[in-house]
């Protein structure tokens, strides 16, 4: 009688029952996925499969909050990209093409409109008096870091946001990286939606306006419309996203809401003061 032939995994060494390994997951090569008709019919699977993935998860994002972070905490993921590879992908359009700067705070207003303007104007002057570069040369260079350094630290919203959504919604049944995928949820809002989809909508409408109807405008971003209409409609999107991901009553829900809403301000400004730090060092 002929003895079955024992495989044995190629990674682990384990040994193999079926077409995948046990102990960690590697399947079985045979001759056929070793063709080139194989080889592009995986590549146009993953990449299919990558993109509808994708964009499912960022149409949640916009019509059901805190869905994708309530799927994820449950364990449900196959189906949906995961928030931090969204954030990832978001935050890599916003470093190539910027159609806003939304979140670069430069030398000017660091020193003279920011809540910490005064304690931080006498360092910056201390680095202008010691560096070689003239003063303009300087503040020329500074901005241009600034610019660099507010789309690299992005990441930094996220942790920073996430230390209001734990205090408020804090429990001892729920994890940090539970909160900690909730703000990332947020902060993909805030990418996807303001900072890239909502200045390109714009400029279309401002565009279609002035050659369609020969009227020239643009939006003055100091005006109080301007100012609270996203800190609006951040509460909002952050009320029904804690309603759905923390299952709380609305009488808790809503003031949290409003606190969190609030919070996003000290956030930016948090944001802005390391951002300050980190261009200061790198001119």
């Amino acid at each position: 009688m002929k003895e079955a032939v024992i495989q044995v995994c190629v990674s682990c060494n384990a040994e193999m029952q079926g077409k995948f390994c046990s102990a960690c997951g590697e399947k079985v090569l045979h001759d056929k996925e070793r063709t080139i008709g194989h080889f592009f019919g995986e590549f146009f699977h993953v990449l299919t499969h990558a993109d509808s993935k994708f964009l499912k998860s960022l149409k949640y994002i916009f019509t059901k909050p805190g869905f994708l972070t309530d799927e994820f905490i449950r364990g449900r993921r196959k189906l949906y990209t995961a928030p931090l590879a969204m954030f990832v992908i978001g935050n890599l359009l916003y470093f190539l093409f910027s159609p806003v700067d939304a979140l670069n705070t430069p030398y000017a207003s660091q020193v003279q409109y920011q809540k910490y303007s005064a304690a931080v104007r006498p360092i910056a002057e201390e680095r202008i008096s010691q560096s070689p570069l003239a003063p303009e040369q300087f503040i020329r260079k500074y901005d241009a870091n600034s610019a660099k350094a507010s789309k690299v630290i992005l990441i930094l919203l996220v942790f920073l946001f996430s230390v209001p959504v734990s205090l408020l919604f804090y429990s001892s049944t729920r994890y940090y990286v539970d909160h900690l995928t909730f703000a990332t949820e947020f902060i993909n809002v805030v990418i996807y939606g303001i900072f890239l989809l909502l200045p390109l909508l714009l400029k279309l409408y401002f565009f279609i306006s002035w050659k369609v109807f020969g009227i020239e405008g643009d939006i003055d971003y100091n005006t109080p419309a301007a100012a609270w209409t996203p800190l609006v409609l951040a509460f909002i999107y952050l009320a029904v996203a804690a309603k759905r991901v923390y299952k709380q009553s609305l009488l808790f829900t809503i003031p949290k809401a409003i606190m969190l809403s609030i919070s996003l301000i000290l956030v930016v400004f948090a944001y802005r003061f390391i951002l300050f730090c980190v261009a200061l060092a790198m001119t």
